[in-house]
């Protein structure tokens, strides 16, 4: 099974509780990784988002088409 992280904010919260299950953590200390994912979490979700931006852009170039900024 693979998880990955979609990226949309927060998203770090919907994967990490079944990781921390399968662990053997408990689910409770996923409020300490709240607290502390935030920052993280701001750059994980600008990086996803330029990434997808970046492979559209890719495609459609080598589909021919125009790229408009």
């Amino acid at each position: 099974m693979t998880l990955s992280t979609p990226g949309i904010p927060g998203a770090t919260v919907l994967t990490a509780a079944p990781v921390m299950n399968a662990a053997g953590l408990p689910i409770e200390s996923l409020g300490l990784l709240l607290g502390v994912d935030r920052i993280p979490d701001m750059f994980r979700t600008g990086l996803h988002a330029t990434f997808h931006q970046t492979a559209a852009a890719a495609v459609a170039r080598a589909e021919g088409e125009e790229i408009v900024v």
